[in-house]
Parts: C-alpha cells; sequence; structure tokens
C-alpha cells in the first residue's frame, strides 16, 4: 500500500510528493533549477469549474496515494484518494489527463510499452488506461478476491503479476489475463511490494508481512532464496511483535544492489544478488535517528534517501569498497535539499498526518476497545458516538473475520452487557481461528498482558508514513490455545448465567419461607 510521502527517481528527475502536492526537479549537476508543483486540490477544482458544478469542495482529504514514471521517464502517473487516475508528460512537465478510477488505488505501473497504465485497487481488480489517447476510459484485465497491494509488468510485457492480501503472487498472461501462468506460494502474510529484477527478466523480488524478502521464479512459481529480515537486527524488546513489512524495494542495476525499506523502521537494509547462484547476499543496514519516509536509486548517483529531517530532507548514499557510506553535501545534494527545504509544509502536513490520527486512536479508540475484553469486527453492535471507530469501520481498517471460529466474539463497541446470543461456531479449518484486528495486537481472555500488546501494536504503526502506508491492520492474530479459550468462555457465561439465577430467587425468610416481595422490587434487582 502506498504513503503519503514518496520519492521517485527516473534518470536524473526527481519527484517527492506529500499530501495533495508533488514537486519535481532536476538531479543535474548543472545550473538548471527548473521546479515544477502541482497541486492536486486544484486540478479537481478546476474539472468540477469544467462540468459547470459550483458545489464547495473538500480540499483537506485529497492525499496523493501513488506514483510511478515509465520505463524511458517520459511519463509520469499519479492515484489519489479523490479516485482519479493524473497523467503527465515530462518532457516538459504537462498534464495530460485526469480520469476516475473505480475505487482507491493501492498501486499502478506503466507497462514496458508505455502505451497503457495498469492500476491495481483495493477490491483486487487491474484496469488498464490507454497513454496513447490520454482521455480514455479504463478496461477491467483481471480480478482477485481480496485487495491487491502491489502490481508489476514483466519486461517483455508478457505477464502480470499481482501481489494480494491473502499471501499470494499471481502470475498472468497479459494478452489474455484469465490465463494464470502461476502461482508464487510461500508467504504466510500479505505480501506488501513486489518488483522484478531489471538485469535477470526472469527473477522477482517479494516482501510480506511475515518479514521474509523471497526471490523467485516467477514463470514456474519457484522459489530460490528466502531472507528472514527479522535474523538481521538486534530486538531491542524480545516481547514486543518483530513486523517487517516492505513500504518500498528499490534495485540498482550497476551492482545488482537491492535496497529494502520497511514499514515503520528506520532502517535500510542492503542486499546483493547473485546471479549464478540465485540468491540474495546481505551487505548492510543504514541506520537513520529520524523516520524514513522512502528510498530511491539514481543509476548515476547512488541511492537517495527521503527523511524526516528538515535540516537534511535528503542523503544520499554511495558504494565505497563493500560498504555503503553517505556522501558529503554536494553541490547536488545541496542543491536538491534546498528545494525540499523551501517546500516543507508539504511534506511535514503529510508525514504528521498519521501521528495525529494514531494519538485520536489512544485517546478514544483504544480504551473503547479493551473496556470490550473481545475483538470488535463488522457486523458487531458498534458504538455510534465513537467517531473514530466508525471512521475505521468506513475506511475498511476493521475487516471481517476471515475464520468462522471467530465469529462468537461480536459484541457491542461500549456496552457492558453479554450479548446472550453468542454462539461458538465451528471452524472448518484444522488450524488457530484467525482475525484482523486494529494494530494486529492479540485480542482474547482478558489478562494484564492484552493491553500492552495493543498498546504495542499502534506504537509500530506509529512509524509509518502515512495512513495509508501503514499495513498494521493487515496483520491476521492468531489464538494459539483456541480450546482453552472456549472452555474459559463457557464457564464464565456459566458463572454469570448461576449470578442471575440467584439475583431472581428470593431468598428465604427467617421461618423457612420464601420472602415475600414488593412489586416493582424484582425488576430492581435485576
Amino acid at each position: 500500500m502506498a504513503g503519503s510521502v514518496g520519492l521517485a527517481l527516473c534518470g536524473q528527475t526527481l519527484v517527492v510528493r506529500g499530501g495533495s502536492r508533488f514537486l519535481a526537479t532536476s538531479t543535474a549537476s548543472s545550473d538548471d533549477d527548473s521546479l515544477f508543483i502541482y497541486d492536486c486540490s486544484a486540478a479537481e477544482k478546476k474539472s468540477q469549474e469544467n462540468k459547470g458544478e459550483d458545489a464547495p469542495l473538500d480540499q483537506g482529504s485529497v492525499v496523493i496515494l501513488a506514483s510511478t514514471f515509465s520505463k524511458s521517464g517520459s511519463y509520469f502517473a499519479l492515484t489519489d484518494d479523490s479516485k482519479r487516475l493524473i497523467l503527465f508528460r515530462t518532457k516538459p512537465w504537462q498534464c495530460l489527463s485526469v480520469r476516475t478510477v473505480a475505487r482507491r488505488c493501492t498501486a499502478l505501473t506503466f507497462i514496458a510499452s508505455e502505451e497503457k497504465v495498469l492500476v491495481a485497487d483495493k477490491s483486487g481488480d487491474v484496469y488498464s488506461f490507454s497513454v496513447l489517447e490520454p482521455h480514455g476510459c479504463g478496461h477491467l484485465e483481471l480480478g482477485h478476491l481480496s485487495m491487491l497491494l502491489d502490481v508489476a509488468v514483466s519486461p517483455d510485457d508478457c505477464f502480470i503479476l499481482t501481489a494480494d492480501r491473502d499471501e499470494k503472487i499471481r502470475v498472468s498472461w497479459a494478452a489474455a489475463p484469465h490465463s494464470i501462468e502461476s502461482f508464487c506460494l510461500g508467504h504466510t502474510e500479505f505480501v506488501s511490494r513486489i518488483s522484478v529484477v531489471p538485469t535477470q527478466p526472469g527473477l522477482l523480488l517479494s516482501s510480506s508481512g511475515d518479514g521474509t524478502l523471497r526471490l523467485w521464479e516467477y514463470r514456474s512459481g519457484r522459489q530460490l532464496h528466502c531472507c528472514h529480515l527479522a535474523s538481521l537486527q538486534e530486538l531491542v524488546d524480545p516481547q514486543a511483535p518483530q513486523r517487517f513489512a516492505a513500504s518500498r524495494i528499490a534495485f540498482w542495476c550497476q551492482d545488482n544492489c537491492v535496497a529494502l525499506l520497511c514499514d515503520g523502521t528506520p532502517v535500510v537494509y542492503i542486499f546483493q544478488l547473485d546471479a549464478c547462484r540465485q540468491q540474495l547476499v546481505y551487505r548492510q543496514q543504514l541506520a537513520f535517528q529520524h523516520q524514513v519516509w522512502d528510498v530511491a536509486f539514481e543509476e548515476t548517483q547512488g541511492l537517495w534517501v527521503l527523511q524526516d529531517c528538515q535540516e537534511a530532507p535528503l542523503v544520499l548514499y554511495r558504494p565505497v569498497g563493500d560498504q555503503w557510506q553517505s556522501v558529503p553535501e554536494s553541490a547536488v545534494l545541496k542543491k536538491v535539499s534546498g528545494v525540499l527545504r523551501g517546500n516543507w509544509a508539504m511534506l511535514e502536513a503529510a508525514g504528521r498526518r498519521a501521528a495525529r490520527l494514531r494519538e485520536e486512536l489512544d485517546e478514544h479508540f483504544l480504551p473503547c476497545l479493551l473496556r470490550t475484553r473481545h475483538t470488535v469486527v463488522l457486523g458487531a453492535s458498534l458504538c455510534q458516538h465513537c467517531t473514530v471507530l466508525e471512521a475505521m469501520v468506513s475506511a475498511g481498517w476493521i475487516s471481517p473475520a476471515r475464520n468462522p471460529g471467530a465469529s462468537f466474539m461480536t459484541r457491542s463497541c461500549c456496552s457492558e452487557e453479554v450479548l446472550q446470543s453468542q454462539t461458538p461456531l465451528q471452524s472448518q479449518s484444522s488450524g488457530p481461528a484467525r482475525v484482523w484486528v486494529p494494530g494486529g495486537g492479540h485480542r482474547g481472555e482478558p489478562s494484564q498482558k492484552a493491553p500492552s500488546t495493543v498498546h504495542r501494536g499502534l506504537r509500530e504503526s506509529r512509524g509509518s508514513a502515512g495512513a495509508d502506508a501503514s499495513f498494521s491492520s493487515l496483520y491476521k492474530a492468531t489464538f494459539d490455545n483456541m480450546t482453552s479459550y472456549l472452555k474459559k468462555k463457557e464457564e464464565r457465561l456459566q458463572q454469570q448465567l448461576e449470578k442471575k439465577q440467584r439475583h431472581r430467587s428470593p431468598p428465604p425468610g427467617p421461618n423457612g419461607h420464601a420472602k415475600k416481595m414488593r412489586p416493582g422490587e424484582a425488576t430492581l434487582s435485576c
């Protein structure tokens, strides 16, 4: 899933996006100070005025979700949360079209011939839009049964590769997308990013919420190598869940280097692809004191790192021997950083957007969730006064349980009553029941450990580049001992039933007879 702050590089053109705007500048060492700034909010207003609509627009909600260059860098495309696809020509910069898409998009890419741009959305569909006909409508190419998180195309335009949150990578023929060449199966969590290796057109890199970086021969679906990221980093808190869902995979053709940026982690992992042995060799970690928003390779310069630091928004790394080292502030770095500092408000507003939402969750939603003692899923009687919770439901952050065995956990958000109609359903799967929960925390029998687990999940998600970039809502929670949980729940319900029966049965009087109660007293005692 794309983030609200991002970096894109093609040739010597650098694009930085934040919120509803993006700016494009050159990384050339010449005195070319050309700067192109585009505001999607203004584009929306202009298009509405052309239609003769005078209704006021809500400009505060427009956020760029994803963006990409074509292979030659001649075109640039982006999608925003207003369900629009905007196409640009880059030489010189010019907006070619503003088109409407069916649903909010999660990823997009150009095909190698640059005749089409493929757009993947949250409902699992992939649409193609013509570049040669900038105002043409989209054409449905293929669909998944779950949300798509990334899309890629083979260098020869023969295959469309799609990654979804149900752990699958599908390889489909571009000429007939209903014909599936293979599946790359092996991930145990959602597949966050995929990238075809430019120097090895038959190989594919993928990352997942299971904390692995994998190398595939995608036409056969065969896994060639798997690297566990958790083994590469020292654990600061051994009890905290370690999650390494990559928000960016970048490849440097000069030395077959792979840069991996994980969501909410201020570390960039450097690998090298050994094409002969067909495996990934771990080289180095680049640690940062500030939140890293995005990374991108430039073939002539090195690795550009965009971080949350106004004094040094961009850092440039180059290989020196066997290690990557930061470059002292050169003329190019100074020029580009000066452009970003002059437009820092754009990045700061977008970067802080998720932090404000997380604070609201801590203040309102989290205490409300902890009072329920159960997982809140769709279908439950949600609190109508909890606006943050309603927003999360409408945004899809709280999703239906994926296993029927979790259906007994639905209950009211703020109510202190126990729903008597809750009946555990038998799970059809042999494994433990799995449910989607905000922050990915384990929710089960009330204990001292449950609140801290949820708090840790929210702390982890604060490091993401934006609400749209965080993968925290896609993780699965697992009840490791469902039998024990069901037994305790049955005992608790039995105790509650016995307690109610004691309240309804009047205590015996002094002579052994039942004590007479006044009208209305039984109602008050219940």
